[in-house]
């Protein structure tokens, strides 16, 4: 679609779709009518009405199937049809020529620019994030394949062709995972470094107002040009070890064995971790330079895993596969990480936290981005969804708090507020009665879920906010 020309729904799909309800329908509400609400109450909505889209309530809709379903796009039609988003969202319109129409809006860098503009001033104010506040730059294992969209045709640089991956980069802040800039994306070329693009991903940033304070990054940046990148832009790192180097081999062969013993416990709920820190060197480019490694096994973890390898060995005669299995128990739940900076145990275990929430955002897309000529999927509809993915984790890192004060997982709080029903008949909408779980939830998110509310009432309090 050409720059500046809005897209606009077409008039068989303007009617209400309370035309098209029935009486006695019953539909999913806890989850939308939770996340809703909580947008609204964040202040979330201005950035949201900021981008000036011509359908409201298809972006809305959108957003929350990337919230609540795991569903590829081709499923959120009928998503919506059981879900009390379509009494919410009267106009919205989740058919696959829609979404794509929406992804191909957000994919442009003036809507990205107006997003941006007006989740800044969010941060500043509602969210109260210093300027001074520690933020970390996390990174994707590559740029994964979402559930929700199927990418299979981008060319991120047209003059080489030995591009493997895209790796995605989010800026969070440190303390509440919250991310504060759009993601950077750069495509992975086998003769360059990666953390040469994460450097030029730091000083973009910077020219923003962003400030990162360390690095937090996956298996593809550990190499002698990568190390020396590090080293020589003096950012401190956090790096997770691939485990078929040499130097993972060697720190678990050496202290894995006597962790339990010589390590520190670190009670974490629902982490019981036991870490530790050891020095060691890291090979550069032409030397080798002083760094940290961390030894950090979750003990939940070991357990789970050690039962299930010797369940597998009962089932095998040969004593040779048996001793290979064996040689596992040390290894389950373990991770080794190398860094740059002495972290004490605790302050490591929440910034790697910060990685797993980041894992879980990253998890809104799954599976591997396949490079495949004969697709038709342009480069606008892959920023689009980069962006409404931006924004699910947004709303998600505030979810994240609720889960805090519930000791919950988000997955399972949603989970119960899905089974949270109401029926539609007529005007009247009627919640079923909320169990204890579902009441705990609304209680903590500090929001009102009425017994009975008619549909023009609702929509008219949402469109107030």
């Amino acid at each position: 679609m050409p720059e500046g020309v809005e897209w606009t729904q077409p008039t068989r799909r303007q009617r209400p779709r309370q035309s098209k309800l029935r009486d006695n329908l019953l539909l999913d509400f806890g989850d939308t009518f939770l996340v809703d609400s909580y947008i609204r109450e964040l202040g979330f909505n201005k950035a949201l009405n900021a981008l000036g889209y011509s359908n409201p309530d298809t972006l809305w809709a959108l957003l929350h199937f990337y919230l609540l379903s795991t569903l590829p796009n081709e499923h959120a039609e009928a998503w919506l049809e059981g879900n009390v988003a379509r009494v919410l969202y009267p106009q919205a319109d989740l058919s696959a020529q829609s979404v794509d129409s929406v992804l191909s809006f957000l994919g442009r860098d003036s809507v990205w620019g107006k997003f941006f503009q007006a989740y800044s001033a969010l941060l500043q104010g509602t969210f109260g994030i210093s300027a001074k506040a520690e933020n970390v730059l996390i990174d994707s294992t590559g740029l994964p394949d979402s559930s929700h969209f199927r990418l299979t045709s981008i060319e991120p640089n047209q003059q080489k062709d030995d591009c493997s991956a895209l790796r995605l980069l989010y800026a969070v802040q440190l303390q509440t995972g919250l991310p504060l800039a759009l993601p950077y994306v750069h495509p992975v070329y086998s003769d360059g470094s990666d953390a040469a693009m994460v450097m030029d991903t730091i000083y973009a940033l910077e020219e923003q107002g962003v400030n990162i304070t360390a690095v937090h990054l996956l298996n593809g940046y550990y190499g002698p040009k990568d190390i020396t990148v590090l080293y020589q832009s003096r950012v401190a790192f956090l790096l997770r070890l691939p485990k078929h180097c040499k130097l993972y081999k060697q720190l678990v062969e050496k202290h894995a064995s006597t962790l339990i013993s010589t390590g520190v416990f670190v009670d974490a709920r629902p982490q019981l971790c036991m870490i530790k820190r050891v020095p060691c060197k890291l090979e550069g480019l032409d030397k080798q330079y002083s760094a940290y490694a961390y030894l950090v096994q979750d003990q939940a973890v070991k357990l789970d895993g050690n039962a299930a390898v010797l369940r597998l060995a009962r089932s095998y005669d040969s004593d040779n596969y048996k001793s290979e299995l064996f040689a596992d128990l040390n290894e389950a739940g373990l991770t080794v990480l190398v860094s740059s900076k002495q972290f004490e145990p605790q302050e490591l275990l929440a910034l790697y936290d910060t990685r797993q929430y980041m894992d879980a955002v990253f998890a809104l897309q799954e599976n591997a981005y396949s490079f495949d000529p004969k697709g038709s999927r342009s480069e606008a509809m892959v920023r689009g969804h980069l962006l409404l993915t931006f924004m699910a984790a947004v709303v998600t890192s505030k979810l994240q708090e609720l889960r805090a004060q519930l000791e919950d997982t988000s997955d399972s709080m949603l989970q119960h507020l899905r089974n949270h029903k109401c029926m539609v008949s007529g005007e009247e909408i009627a919640t079923a009665k909320m169990p204890t779980s579902v009441a705990r939830i609304y209680e903590a998110a500090q929001i009102k879920c009425p017994s009975v509310l008619t549909q023009s009432s609702w929509l008219e309090q949402h469109r107030s906010k």
